[in-house]
């Protein structure tokens, strides 16, 4: 069953989930964002900036 809404992790080999339909939360080295993309937007937004050792990077865009 394919989510509205689903978490992901951006992993050194990638992202790492399912993506949900509308938007994914995504948890990433330098905190946790919140991305959606349809055929008129995409966007990245960092919601919660924290240090998370491990995982990869990841950019806001718009």
């Amino acid at each position: 069953m394919t989510k509205p809404v689903n978490y992901l992790t951006n992993s050194l080999t990638g992202l790492e989930g399912e993506p949900g339909v509308f938007y994914n939360y995504i948890l990433a080295a330098d905190g946790l964002f919140i991305q959606a993309k349809n055929a008129h937007l995409a966007a990245t937004v960092c919601i919660t900036p924290q240090l998370v050792r491990g995982l990869a990077p990841l950019e806001e865009s718009i």
